[in-house]
């Protein structure tokens, strides 16, 4: 388990990257008149008018801008870019995460997540309430976890490759490079142990939000800071400056994973 102090020494240097977390974040809706439209139907058949489009039965994650973003990105299905969602409360996002890619500390406000792991190894951590034991899980491909809606929760791709056979009698997870499994040597080059992540994140929601914790801690006044941490000397100002931007939802992660890799930012 993780404690506190683990948690302020060593995750919160990960996230260190220079930015100004100040200023209101941009609309992502691409569409607000016909989400509105479609909120304001009165029948089923009168949303089938809206979405008269073949195009407005599916969305393209491979259209988004940030979908080759070197870090990795949240890329969302929802209300604001897929507006036939609107009202039917269910929304998918693809999950893109870079050799030691995280996903830093955030929670949504309106929507419980199920995370599927389709490719890599990443390490999800979850907090329901106050009191309550953190949950930590390793997903592998076809593995899921659930994040409570409300609960924080973070991840990080470990950068490890992993490899499944599921014709044996029981499912096994080998983990490489160099391993002697099913009479057979495998080697890998270290290099290619530091792999992408490809996850699924489906939420009850097709606006579920999300407020990621450390951007929003330090836009409220210092001193509540201060006193919050329980160290009126701390210099808020300098290291709310260091806290990456919300950017595309990914940032690089611990610096035992990017030594790991050979990732030097």
């Amino acid at each position: 388990m993780i404690s506190p102090v683990f948690f302020l020494t060593t995750l919160l240097p990960c996230l260190i990257a220079a930015s100004d977390t100040a200023g209101p974040a941009k609309s992502r809706t691409l569409r607000p008149e016909l989400n509105a439209a479609l909120k304001n139907t009165a029948t089923n058949f009168d949303r089938n008018a809206l979405l008269s489009s073949p195009e407005d039965w599916y969305y393209d994650f491979n259209s988004h801008p940030n979908f080759n973003s070197p870090n990795g990105a949240v890329i969302n299905a929802d209300a604001a870019t897929f507006p036939a969602v609107t009202g039917l409360g269910s929304s998918v996002a693809l999950l893109k995460l870079a050799p030691c890619g995280m996903l830093p500390p955030h929670l949504h406000p309106r929507a419980t997540n199920l995370v599927t792991a389709i490719t890599g190894n990443t390490t999800t951590y979850m907090i329901g309430e106050n009191g309550v034991a953190m949950r930590t899980v390793n997903l592998t491909p076809m593995v899921v976890t659930l994040f409570p809606q409300g609960s924080l929760h973070m991840m990080q791709n470990n950068g490890m490759l992993y490899f499944s056979f599921p014709s044996f009698p029981s499912y096994q997870i080998v983990k490489f490079p160099g391993c002697v499994c099913v009479g057979m040597l495998l080697t890998l080059n270290a290099k290619l142990d530091c792999t992408p992540s490809l996850l699924i994140s489906s939420l009850n929601s097709d606006d579920s939000g999300t407020l990621n914790i450390l951007p929003s801690l330090f836009s409220t006044p210092p001193e509540i800071i201060n006193a919050a941490f329980g160290d009126g000397s701390m210099n808020t100002a300098d290291m709310g400056k260091s806290i990456p931007p919300v950017g595309t939802g990914a940032i690089i992660g611990s610096a035992e994973c990017k030594k790991r890799c050979g990732i030097d930012v």
